[in-house]
C-alpha cells in the first residue's frame, strides 16, 4: 500500500535540524545518592552544519518554489534565525557578541570552538564549561563530513 505521508529529503532535513536546534529539557537537581545525569545531548554543531551545508543553499537556490510547500520557508527562516543567534550569541550564557551594544558600548569579542567553528563563546571560561557540561559529546571536527563517524554516532546515542 502507498505511504501515507511522504517525506522529502528537505523534509526530513528540515526536522532533523529543528529536533537538533532544539534543547533537551534540563535535568533536575536532586540530593539523592544516584549518579549524576549524562551530559546534555548537543545537537548545535550538527544543525548548523545541517543549515549551512544543506539546507540554507538549497533554500536560497530555490526561491519560493521550495518555501511555498507544508509551511517549508516558514520552518526555514524559523532555523535561519535560530543559525543567526548561534553565531551571535555565547553558546553557554548567552551574551551577545561582537558588534556594539547598547549605547555605543562594544559588545564582548567571540571566539568559536576551535574543533567544530560552529559555536560561540564570550570567554574561556564558558567555553571549557560548555565543553564539559555539553558541547563535547555533539562537537563535529570542521574538517569531518556530516557522513561521518562523529555524527552518525551523536545522531544514534542522542534522545
Amino acid at each position: 500500500p502507498p505511504a501515507a505521508v511522504v517525506r522529502t529529503p528537505i523534509a526530513v532535513a528540515l526536522d532533523c535540524a529543528s529536533w537538533l536546534s532544539s534543547p533537551p529539557p534540563l535535568p533536575t537537581p536532586t540530593d539523592s545518592p544516584h549518579p549524576p545525569p549524562p551530559p546534555l545531548r548537543d545537537g548545535r554543531c550538527l544543525a548548523a552544519r545541517v543549515l549551512r551545508d544543506f539546507l540554507l543553499p538549497l533554500a536560497d537556490a530555490s526561491g519560493s518554489t521550495v518555501a511555498s510547500v507544508a509551511r517549508t520557508g516558514e520552518r526555514i527562516e524559523a532555523l535561519r534565525a535560530w543559525l543567526a543567534d548561534l553565531c551571535s550569541s555565547c553558546g553557554r550564557c548567552g551574551s551577545k557578541l561582537g558588534g556594539e551594544g547598547s549605547a555605543g558600548v562594544a559588545k564582548v569579542s567571540a571566539a568559536a570552538c576551535g574543533r567544530c567553528k560552529q559555536v560561540r563563546y564570550c570567554s574561556r571560561a564558558c567555553q571549557q564549561a560548555d565543553w564539559k557540561e555539553r558541547h563535547k559529546s555533539g562537537c563535529v571536527p570542521f574538517i569531518e563530513g556530516l557522513a561521518g563517524d562523529t555524527a552518525w554516532q551523536i545522531l544514534t546515542r542522542a534522545s
